[in-house]
C-alpha cells in the first residue's frame, strides 16, 4: 500500500498515513533523508536548478528576498509579510541526520470515525480523547505522541481550533459551519450553517456537503445526501435514512453496504461503498474511479456514459482491474491518453463514449487528431472501443484499423450492439 506522506520542515521529519479505502488506520513517523542514495550536496537537484550548497542561498534570495514571488504578490496587492519565507537551504538539513521509522501509531475510532484512542506498536495507549456531542474536546490524555486527526477523523488546526472538511470549515465549540452549505437550496427548512441537521451524535458529514448524483451536462459525480443502502444475495434491500437507526429484522452486518448513484433520468445503480468517496487528485479537471474487477468497472462505465453529455473513458487491465473517468469534455476526452500513459502495456481494453453518437473519429489525411489516428500512432496494440450512446452501438478498433479503413477493409463484424 502506498502511504499519504506529510513532511514537516520545522521538525525535519515526516508522517506516512495508511488507509483502508478512505479510513486512516495507522501512521508511521520518520525523519531525515540520510538513507537515500543520492546526495543533494553533490548531485544536481533537478527541478530546482541546484548543483551545490551555495545554490540554496541564491535560490532563496532570487525567489523570495528580492525575486519574482514578491513581485507577483505585489501585483495582486498582497503584503509581503503574509508570505511564509521558505528557505531552500532547509532542504540540505534533511540529509544531516536520519530517524528510523520505528514509531507506528494505530487509530481506534468510535461510530462517528472520531479518534478516541491511539496505540503504539506495543499496544500501549498513548493518546486518549473524549468529545462533547459537537466535537469539542471534553478531556484529553497524551503520552509521547498525539494526533491532530480527531473529531470525525478530520485534522484539527491548532492555530484556529477549526476542522477542515473539504468544502467548509467547522467550529466544534458551537457546532456549526463557518460558511453556507453549497447545496443549501435543497434544504430551505433549516439553517445553511447547521451541522448534520442538528443530529450530532449519530450522523457525520464526510466533506461538508450533503451522497451521489451524475451531472447530466458535465458528467461530474457529486454527493447529494447521507442515506445508507444495504443489499444481500437474496435481493433484499434496506435503506437507512440519514440520522435514523435501523429497526428492521434483517442483519445489516451480513449485508453489503453500497452507494446509490442516480442520474437526472431517474435511473440508479449500486456502487461498492467507498469507491466514490476516495480522494480525487485534481477534481476540478477530471474524475477517475478505480474498481477491483472489470465487471464492476464496465457496469459503472455504461451507466455513467448514458447519464452524461460528456465523454466517459474506461480502461481495463490484464489484472482484471478497471478505471473509469471523465475530464468533463463533450467533444473529445483526454482520459484515454491519461490511462494509456499510466497503464501502458498492461491495458487489455480501452473504451470511450460518444454521447452524440457516431463511430470512431478519423482524419484520413492525418492532419488532425481522431480516434483512429491516435490508435495508429500508439505504440500499444490493445483493443479499443467507441460506445455510441444514442444507438447503443459499440465500434471496436485497434492500431491497424486506420489503415483498414483507408483501404476499404473495415469489417461490419467489428460493430456490435450493447446488451442492456
Amino acid at each position: 500500500t502506498s502511504p499519504y506522506m506529510v513532511i514537516d520542515p520545522k521538525a525535519k521529519g515526516y508522517t506516512k498515513h495508511y488507509y483502508i479505502e478512505s479510513d486512516r488506520f495507522v501512521s508511521k513517523i520518520g525523519g531525515g533523508m540520510a538513507h537515500i542514495n543520492y546526495n543533494i550536496r553533490e548531485d544536481h537537484v533537478y527541478g530546482m536548478d541546484i548543483n551545490d550548497p551555495s545554490d540554496y542561498e541564491h535560490k532563496s534570495r532570487d525567489l523570495f528576498e528580492d525575486g519574482m514571488m514578491f513581485r507577483h504578490f505585489d501585483i495582486i496587492d498582497v503584503h509581503a509579510e503574509v508570505i511564509k519565507d521558505y528557505d531552500f537551504r532547509q532542504i540540505s538539513k534533511f540529509q544531516e541526520y536520519d530517524e528510523v521509522e520505528k514509531h507506528f501509531f494505530f487509530y481506534h475510532k468510535d461510530h462517528l470515525g472520531s479518534s478516541t484512542q491511539i496505540s503504539d506498536r506495543d499496544a500501549n495507549i498513548i493518546h486518549h480523547v473524549e468529545y462533547m456531542p459537537s466535537g469539542e474536546q471534553f478531556s484529553e490524555q497524551r503520552d509521547y505522541w498525539s494526533t491532530p486527526y480527531k473529531f470525525n477523523g478530520k485534522e484539527l488546526d491548532a492555530e484556529t481550533g477549526l476542522y477542515y472538511y473539504g468544502a467548509r470549515y467547522y467550529t466544534p465549540e458551537i457546532g456549526i459551519w463557518l460558511s453556507v452549505d453549497p447545496m443549501s437550496d435543497k434544504y430551505p427548512h433549516q439553517s445553511n450553517y447547521m451541522y448534520c441537521s442538528g443530529r450530532l451524535v449519530n450522523v457525520i458529514d464526510p466533506d461538508g456537503r450533503d451522497e451521489w448524483e451524475v451531472n447530466s451536462t458535465t458528467g461530474k459525480i457529486s454527493r447529494i445526501n447521507e442515506n445508507k443502502h444495504y443489499v444481500d444475495n437474496n435481493g433484499n434491500r434496506v435503506m437507512v435514512k440519514a440520522g435514523e437507526k435501523y429497526q428492521g429484522e434483517l442483519d445489516l452486518s451480513s449485508m453489503q453496504e453500497v452507494d446509490m448513484l442516480s442520474n437526472s433520468k431517474g435511473a440508479s445503480m449500486d456502487v461498492k461503498a467507498g469507491v466514490l468517496s476516495r480522494p480525487q487528485t485534481n477534481e476540478n479537471k477530471f474524475q477517475s474511479f478505480s474498481f477491483g474487477n472489470s465487471s464492476d468497472a464496465e457496469s459503472f462505465y455504461y451507466f455513467w456514459a448514458e447519464s452524461s453529455k460528456s465523454e466517459i473513458a474506461m480502461c481495463l487491465t490484464n489484472s482484471n482491474a478497471g478505471h473509469v473517468g471523465t475530464d468533463y469534455n463533450s467533444g473529445s476526452t483526454s482520459m484515454t491518453k491519461f490511462y494509456e500513459n499510466h497503464f501502458g502495456s498492461s491495458i487489455s481494453l480501452m473504451s470511450h463514449s460518444h454521447p452524440n453518437g457516431g463511430p470512431p473519429s478519423m482524419d484520413i489525411h492525418g492532419k488532425f487528431s481522431g480516434d483512429l489516428n491516435a490508435a495508429n500512432r500508439s505504440k500499444y496494440d490493445f483493443t479499443r472501443e467507441v460506445y455510441d450512446v444514442p444507438k447503443g452501438r459499440i465500434y471496436q478498433y485497434n492500431r491497424q484499423t486506420f489503415t483498414d479503413v483507408k483501404l476499404g477493409r473495415y469489417k461490419q463484424s467489428d460493430i456490435r450492439w450493447r446488451t442492456k
